[in-house]
């Protein structure tokens, strides 16, 4: 699957990125982009120093975007990991390992200097959205902690000034069985009413297509490239090592579809189905 960001893509990217709006893409890491598993304290430490497994298509989505608008495009990655942890920056050092050994597009990587600061998400986006002046702000986050709630903030605050558009992973079911304690729910957050969600990069690609956001041909690239690779994802497999779209933890059962299916749509839409409910 890395391999999939090949000269193709370089190539198309290259032919399309005339566009003229200036794009502020700022996406959380865990649970967006890397399988964390943020609500098990087991799963987080176990998976804190893995630089492997990427959830399938963002990379290439991301570079895509960004190439859209060589120039003037900026990518941040804001995430509420501590930049050091006993004077040791062990997961700022595993956060830009695991960016750069997965191709994703260079850009700021910002972590939480103080762990008790719990404003640093909105803070940077407040920074960030003041100093580089964007037409567009994309806000990519999951739904396993506070990226509804700090997203909302953030769209409330700018959303008169500039363009928002929030993408929420839909990582866990906001619904908990009865028969579960409080301490294994694993209950993730509601999204507001002007998030959307998402379970693979392919809703997130149709939609800014839909929005003029994304040409035809970095859509199609997508269709083309990483649909098949989710579609034919094994049921039974490792969590880890590799790309993947569905690990085991994932509960997208809230997920609902808001796209036209087109015939190009069918599989990746029955695959979500099937995974998701």
């Amino acid at each position: 699957m890395r391999a999939i960001l090949s000269m193709s893509l370089m190539l198309l990217a290259a032919a399309n990125s005339d566009a003229n709006i200036k794009t502020l893409v700022i996406s959380d890491i865990d649970d967006t982009i890397k399988v964390s598993h943020v609500l098990s304290t087991a799963g987080k430490v176990s998976r804190a120093s893995d630089v492997t497994t990427p959830f399938t298509g963002m990379a290439q989505l991301y570079q895509l975007i960004m190439n859209q608008n060589i120039e003037q495009n900026r990518m941040v990655y804001l995430s509420n990991a501590p930049e050091e942890i006993g004077g040791i920056p062990a997961l700022a050092v595993s956060h830009r390992t695991f960016l750069s050994f997965n191709r994703f597009p260079p850009g700021e990587v910002e972590l939480r200097e103080n762990i008790f600061d719990k404003n640093h998400k909105i803070t940077e986006i407040r920074r960030l959205i003041n100093q580089e002046n964007p037409e567009l702000v994309i806000l990519v986050g999951d739904n396993g902690e506070r990226d509804p709630e700090i997203y909302h903030q953030a769209y409330e605050e700018f959303s008169s000034k500039v363009r928002i558009l929030s993408f929420i992973h839909q990582m866990y079911s906001s619904h908990v069985p009865f028969y579960k304690p409080s301490f294994l729910a694993e209950a993730g957050a509601n999204l507001h009413n002007e998030q959307i969600g998402f379970v693979t990069p392919i809703e997130i690609s149709l939609e800014l297509k839909k929005q003029n956001i994304l040409d035809e041909k970095s859509y199609h690239w997508m269709i083309e490239n990483v649909s098949p690779y989710i579609v034919q994802e094994e049921n039974f497999k490792w969590d880890g090592l590799k790309p993947i779209t569905f690990p085991s933890f994932k509960n997208c059962s809230d997920f609902l579809w808001r796209w036209k299916i087109t015939p190009e749509l069918n599989n990746i839409y029955d695959k979500i189905k099937k995974e998701c409910h």
